[in-house]
């Protein structure tokens, strides 16, 4: 039977040179009190300034009414397109009478 391979767990320094820098420099950081919050950017989630947001808000309302607003394109044709009917293909293929069977009620 085999067996599961089983990895070796990563071992946080605890003693060296590195480790030493730092802890000295993590010990600084308490001592001055800048040590913050991983992950938190406070300055990232504020709202902007007033004359942007009310920019923002103004040009969405005019895209909303432009939008409202298109002129559509008239549609109702006068007379209808004429029909045509076009076969290509390899001579003696009687495609032409069924098809013109079922389309014709409109010609």
């Amino acid at each position: 039977m085999e067996k599961k391979q089983e990895h070796k767990q990563h071992h946080k320094a605890s003693a060296g040179s590195k480790f030493q820098k730092k802890k000295e420099k993590k010990e600084k950081k308490k001592s001055e009190g800048q040590e913050k919050e991983k992950g938190k950017n406070i300055k990232a989630y504020t709202a902007t300034g007033r004359q942007g947001a009310n920019r923002r808000v103004q040009r969405n309302a005019e895209l909303l009414e432009k939008r409202l607003h298109v002129p559509l394109a008239d549609r109702s044709l006068f007379e209808p397109p004429p029909v045509l009917i076009a076969v290509v293909g390899p001579p003696k293929v009687p495609i032409l009478p069924p098809f013109l069977a079922s389309g014709s009620t409109h010609l």
